[in-house]
């Protein structure tokens, strides 16, 4: 409740790993543990790296650690794509 939840990665739709122009998730309801969702069209062939932070226009909490590249979501997009393709990537990991 009350907290921003950002997707911030290596290609410019997702901030170029900068907390303020990443993309914003929306929340799904109230309460404890519901699910927060969006929809980003990113770019088709490409090897995507991001992580989740909580952002409140000043002040970042990253997921993992934001130095390291070790603690990086991963997925490649495809080709081709007509559709969206869903993520459900759990909890976010402190």
């Amino acid at each position: 409740m009350g907290q921003n939840l950002y997707v911030v990665g290596n290609d410019t739709r997702l901030g170029n790993w900068a907390p303020a122009s990443g993309f914003a998730l929306a929340i799904q309801g109230s309460g404890a543990n519901v699910p927060w969702s969006g929809t980003v069209t990113l770019p088709a062939a490409s090897a995507i790296q991001y992580k989740y932070v909580k952002w409140n226009g000043s002040t970042a909490a990253w997921e993992g650690s934001q130095a390291t590249a070790s603690g990086n979501r991963e997925f490649s997009t495809p080709a081709s794509c007509s559709s969206p393709l869903p993520r459900n990537d759990g909890n976010f990991k402190s």
